[in-house]
């Protein structure tokens, strides 16, 4: 009983009073008094929910009453007082703050004027912010520590100098200085310091332009992928408008007018990749904005980046189909271009030629460009 009356007290507030109590067929839809339409049962989902929290007869309770509000969305998706009460949940007891966003968003997508779930959603990513901020602290403090013990304090003192300069670019910094001492941790047990190719990387992240030196570092024996990706996305943010897009993004691009690339493979990190950025240059106009997504897989206890996607927007379907067009050419005659963004074993020179012969392309012709390589229009 001790145990319930402490989890009352922790849920006073979760959620507003049950909507409706009454019991009518799940075929019948209820208008609320917020002015959605909602199908009954959906409604007897979210009112048992609230039944249970403020009756706290199960210790349990807040994690029952979740199951409930869960099923009230599968139910009827458009039930917004059940995206918001489930975003409380996972806000005050699971300190899910990334899905209590989600939520609280979708609450106010929902509905108009939905104050609650507005204030909600500022309130859970100003919190996983101050969050992210701690952890980020915490991890440079430790890395901090690592570098001082090898005797590359200056080393560091750079990169986090690098990071007030370009505060875009600070988490690729801090990916690189990560993989690094991952690389540095491994080599002492090899062969011994990595400082001269650490010199390299710091000259390669300041810079836009391609060297026998990126060449070097990009190939060198103790170099990660991560680290390559990082090196990437900071020597395009010199040439291009580049912006990224925030994880679990809800952004305004149209899927018809936007093209995607995948850049997952080791040929599209590369010191002959850059090649790729060359045909951006020559195709895409002056402040073109691209923006990307880096995405990771679990590894373990931890997330490894894996790839970047970017998305290129155009004003019309015929302006992203040009560019589709003018990337499949490409491909076609830029050996490099084609290694990096063509998929080997769908492959085929000769239907990717009649692709150029078609003024417009069908769902048809669509599907074929996506099956031979890594882009697309967005979807």
């Amino acid at each position: 009983m001790k145990d319930a009356q402490q989890t009352l007290t922790h849920v006073q507030g979760l959620g507003p009073e049950p909507l409706l109590t009454r019991r009518q067929s799940d075929l019948n839809v209820e208008e609320t008094t917020f002015g959605e339409l909602v199908h009954k049962g959906s409604l007897r989902m979210n009112n048992k929910a609230g039944s249970i929290l403020h009756s706290c007869e199960s210790s349990d309770a807040v994690q029952i009453a979740k199951k409930y509000y869960e099923a009230a969305l599968q139910m009827d998706p458009e039930f917004s007082s059940a995206n918001y009460n489930l975003a409380l949940i996972l806000e005050n007891e699971d300190g899910d703050l990334e899905k209590a966003a989600l939520h609280y968003k979708t609450a106010v997508k929902k509905r108009d004027g939905f104050v609650e779930a507005k204030l909600g959603y500022q309130r859970a990513v100003a919190k996983m912010h101050k969050l992210q901020q701690k952890k980020f602290d915490d991890e440079l403090r430790e890395l901090k520590g690592k570098f001082v013990r090898w005797g590359l304090k200056k080393h560091f003192e750079e990169f986090q100098r690098l990071m007030v300069v370009q505060p875009g670019s600070r988490d690729c910094l801090f990916t690189i200085l990560k993989e690094e001492a991952f690389m540095q941790e491994k080599a002492l047990k090899e062969s011994g310091s990595l400082a001269s190719l650490f010199d390299m990387i710091l000259a390669e992240a300041q810079c836009s332009t391609c060297s026998k030196r990126l060449t070097y570092v990009l190939s060198a024996r103790l170099v990660t992928q991560p680290l390559r990706i990082s090196l990437k996305v900071i020597k395009m943010r010199f040439r291009f408008n580049l912006m990224e897009l925030p994880k679990n993004h809800n952004s305004a691009l149209q899927p018809k007018q936007t093209v995607l690339f995948r850049m997952k493979r080791l040929s599209a990190f590369n010191a002959q990749s850059y090649k790729f950025e060359e045909f951006l240059e020559r195709h895409l106009g002056h402040g073109q904005p691209i923006y990307y997504v880096q995405t990771h897989k679990k590894q373990k206890t931890k997330k490894i980046l894996e790839s970047v996607l970017l998305f290129i927007s155009f004003s019309s379907e015929d302006e992203a189909q040009d560019f589709l067009r003018a990337c499949v050419r490409e491909c076609l005659r830029n050996g490099v271009v084609k290694t990096m963004l063509t998929k080997e074993k769908n492959y085929n020179k000769a239907d990717a030629r009649a692709l150029l012969h078609k003024h417009w392309w069908s769902n048809k012709e669509l599907e074929t460009v996506k099956k031979q390589h890594h882009f697309c229009l967005a979807e």
